[in-house]
């Protein structure tokens, strides 16, 4: 079976700190339609950083940090009903696993640059 879609969609940050969702055609502009706002700022003193999409496509995750403290955010796009929330975390690199089901974060730690895989099914880090 082969799909094919004339549409893109694209995560980004907006000015205002909010994380937007644009959906693209064929023609490639981005103004092609934005779509809304998928979060507002989270706080005055955080932002986001760090958005990257699913292979899948079934959900989203970022970073949130004030430059010292955060945590990551897995969203489930569709009904944007939070997946996971792991605080303490100021990841610089988020990366899916290829199935969906996993999310590699690189982050600054005690021990140096540390490397944490989570399980988006069941939340656990290791």
């Amino acid at each position: 079976m082969t799909v094919a879609s004339s549409l893109r969609k694209l995560v980004v940050v907006g000015i205002d700190g909010s994380l937007n969702i644009v959906t693209t055609g064929t023609g490639g502009s981005a103004s092609d339609s934005v779509d809304a706002t998928l979060f507002a700022r989270p706080e005055a003193d955080m932002e986001i950083v760090a958005p990257v999409w699913s292979a899948d496509g079934r959900w989203l995750a970022w970073t949130e940090t004030d430059g010292v403290e955060g945590r990551i955010r897995v969203v489930e796009e569709s009904s944007r009903n939070s997946l996971i929330d792991i605080p303490g975390f100021v990841a610089f690199c988020l990366d899916p696993s290829p199935d969906g089901h996993r999310l590699a974060h690189l982050a600054s730690g005690p021990l140096g640059l540390e490397l944490g895989v989570t399980d988006i099914d069941s939340g656990d880090t290791e």
